[in-house]
């Protein structure tokens, strides 16, 4: 864990702590630190005089399919000051370019969106304090129909003047817009690309209209002067960047494989060109400690490092590395505050793409620490609980493992970050309370061997101290393929369950650890995920069966789902054959809990409505196996299924669900609900309770405390400040259900 994260977030944890009170949700473990899962691109940066923002956008930080915005400062000495960074608030879930500018006052963030009012792109933006404060939380709209790509910015410390292709627009040193949008001049109408720089002054553009290259002179508040040709090329696009030494500019100037730094005067008019002997062409070109630096990159070494020009543009001396032995992005660049330059790189790793920053000196080149810069909160998925009366285990994934969690009944936490327990699992795991420990069941895929094997593991946890009794897990099994696991607490042992994708097995444990024998409780085609519970004699055991195996348009194969049970004595023995719950082909994640006696299986059916496009199914079992209820299930409530517990008094259903009519942005948020079931009679939902709302859908597991009681693990958006808006798991109590049932949709 990051001393700095964690110094600079020890209030804010408490604080959350505090609000998490009153809501009676409670995180499930403190957080741990490291790099922001996902993706990063469209680095751009921006300084004060003294210290620099710098924001990008990130993809795929959580299971949200959307891509969003953040910045984040560092000082001049290269130290962080936004751990987590600062996330932006964006009109749609899908962002292009962004770019920073300093206003003067503060900074503005800026890019494009595609809305419905604007389609080839409307120009947002919102301003960063110095401090690190946003100012708008709602982005302001610059102007409508920009092209994608944003173009750039500069500032006079009056005047913020912004390219987008051909058109421009002036701000105030508030972000208001004060003239345009407007086109540059009336010559240059259909630029490709814009770059703009200011000398602290007046403005020069730089513009690509087709194999032509212009520039153009703006006064201190963006009114124009006489265009003129800077070059002719048949490369597009060729300009690259633009800055000034506080007098004249530099144009950088690619056309093929030749780039070039042409030296334009205030005016606009040509002064010197020449030949920059780059190796990798990469963004970032600034004026700083009196002369300016071009970020380039060397392949075969792979490094990003930095080339100085002279005020003319003229290189002097050679390639300087600055960081090193990574597999880069194109999403670099760098800025200047006078006198050193904030220099900013993405690389990729096995598992996310990190952002990176340091320090380089202006006069010597040499770089201060490097600093992760995208960071989060370690990501949590896939919570399940069990209690013994006395305290509850919640268990989860991180990217870097399985973890555990002791919490009392109360939810205060007991293991702090967690107990790692083993890697991570590769599907939902499992853990009961067997009357002595907690037993835990996972699965784990072996990416290193050819082709790629699965492990079953198993251990247990004490439940007083915390203990792994099994610090090197028990492998039950290794197949190239684990559909599913499932445990259930029974006499004198517990059932460990597991889908190696063509058969379902079963295996027993005592609680002193002593395993039963294997057995094999269906051999098909195809198997997938499996659930189990015992009545008191007996167990049952559900599962997918996969059949008729197709190849749709992409080439893997796709499967048509059944539901399918069997029941077990204590020995092992199978009561009967595997007998089918439901075959509607439409069927998958079957979930079962029983009153002692008899079982309720639920499961989520796919039906054919882009409104609602599952629905929960419920089916009775008898203790005998005979189906109590109508034939393929009844349906209890549109949504996935999430979990079903029998609670004392009556069964207990978690599922999620939401609803799209068209209309509204896409895809439309989760909602976790709970709804009871009775245990006797027709099978009907009374009117659910809603638990939480999420922009992606929750994993989420119930787990009964006590008689008629029962609590949610689930996981949401962390998007409070100790988090940094990525995947956490939490508990929370759910208000008792009363009232009469619902109509299923």
């Amino acid at each position: 864990m990051k001393h700095s994260i964690v110094t600079a977030l020890s209030l804010l944890f408490l604080a959350a702590a505090s609000l998490a009170e009153v809501s009676g949700e409670r995180p499930i473990s403190e957080p741990a630190y490291g790099p922001a899962p996902g993706s990063r691109y469209g680095t751009a940066a921006a300084s004060d005089g003294r210290d620099f923002l710098v924001a990008w956008v990130d993809g795929f930080r959580n299971r949200a399919p959307s891509h969003r915005l953040y910045a984040a400062r560092m000082n001049a000495a290269g130290n962080l000051l936004d751990p987590l960074g600062i996330h932006i608030p964006t009109i749609t879930s899908e962002t292009h370019d962004v770019n920073v500018v300093f206003l003067g006052d503060a900074y503005l963030v800026y890019w494009t969106e595609s809305t419905s009012t604007s389609p080839k792109g409307a120009l947002f933006g919102a301003r960063i304090s110095r401090d690190g404060v946003l100012l708008d939380s709602t982005p302001r709209l610059l102007f409508n129909n920009a092209t994608v790509n944003v173009g750039g910015a500069a500032s006079n410390g009056n005047r913020t003047v912004i390219v987008s292709g051909g058109r421009m627009v002036v701000l105030d040193r508030n972000a208001n817009v004060v003239d345009g949008p407007r086109l540059v001049s009336s010559g240059n109408p259909t630029a490709s690309a814009s770059m703009v720089a200011s000398n602290g002054r007046g403005f020069l553009v730089v513009s690509q209209r087709g194999t032509t290259i212009d520039s153009t002179p703006l006064d201190a508040n963006g009114v124009a002067g006489s265009t003129s040709n800077v070059a002719t090329t048949s490369y597009s696009p060729a300009v690259f960047d633009l800055a000034s030494d506080g007098d004249t500019y530099v144009a950088i100037i690619e056309s093929g494989t030749a780039v070039t730094a042409q030296h334009i005067g205030a005016a606009g008019d040509l002064l010197e060109k020449s030949p920059i002997p780059l190796n990798e062409l990469c963004f970032g070109f600034a004026f700083t400690g009196g002369s300016y630096l071009l970020m380039d990159g060397e392949a075969v070494k792979r490094t990003l490092g930095v080339r100085r020009l002279d005020r003319t543009g003229q290189p002097i001396g050679s390639y300087v590395e600055v960081t090193g032995d990574k597999e880069f992005s194109a999403a670099s660049t760098l800025t200047s505050n006078g006198s050193d330059a904030g220099f900013f790189w993405c690389n990729f790793t096995d598992v996310t793409e990190l952002l990176s920053g340091t320090v380089v000196s202006g006069q010597s080149l040499a770089a201060s620490k490097t600093v992760s810069i995208a960071d989060s909160a370690n990501a949590q998925s896939g919570p399940q609980g069990a209690t013994n009366g006395h305290n509850n285990v919640i268990i989860w994934s991180e990217l870097d493992g399985l973890y555990a969690g002791r919490m009392t009944l109360d939810g205060q936490m007991l293991d702090g970050r967690g107990i790692r327990i083993g890697g991570r699992a590769s599907a939902a795991p499992g853990i009961v309370y067997d009357g002595t420990n907690y037993v835990i069941l996972w699965a784990e895929q072996v990416t290193s061997s050819s082709p790629p094997t699965s492990l079953v593991k198993l251990a247990r946890l004490s439940p007083d101290s915390g203990t792994l009794l099994d610090p090197s897990p028990v492998v039950l099994a290794t197949p190239q393929c684990v559909g599913g696991v499932a445990l259930a607490p029974g006499q004198p042992s517990t059932l460990v369950a597991w889908s190696d994708c063509g058969h379902i097995v079963a295996n027993t444990i005592a609680p002193d650890g002593t395993l039963g024998t294997a057995v094999t409780v269906r051999q098909t085609e195809n198997t997938g995920s499996v659930s189990a519970t015992w009545n008191g004699n007996e167990w049952l055991i559900v599962w997918e069966d996969l059949v008729n195996g197709r190849l749709n348009d992409a080439g893997p194969p796709t499967y048509d789902r059944r539901i399918y049970a069997s029941r077990l004595w204590p020995s092992m023995a199978a009561l009967d054959r595997p007998f089918a719950i439901s075959t509607t082909f439409y069927d998958t994640w079957p979930l079962v809990a029983s009153n002692g006696d008899g079982f309720l299986v639920v499961w989520s059916r796919y039906q054919d409505d882009v409104t609602l496009p599952y629905r929960v199914m419920a089916q009775r079992v008898s203790s005998d196996g005979s189906l109590l209820g109508q034939d393929n299930g009844v349906p209890l409530n549109s949504g996935n299924a999430k979990s079903v517990v029998w609670d004392g008094l009556q069964y207990d259903v978690a599922f999620s669900s939401y609803f799209y009519d068209g209309t509204q942005p896409y895809p439309p948020p989760y909602t976790l609900h709970v709804t009871h079931v009775a245990a006797t009679g027709s099978i009907e939902s009374l009117a659910p309770q809603s638990i939480v709302t999420n922009i992606f859908d929750p994993s989420a597991a119930l787990i009964v405390t006590g008689p008629a009681q029962t609590i949610a693990a689930y996981t949401r958006l962390g998007s409070e400040p100790q988090y940094g808006d990525v995947e956490r798991a939490f508990v929370s109590i759910p208000h008792a259900l009363r009232g009469r049932a619902a109509t299923p949709r």
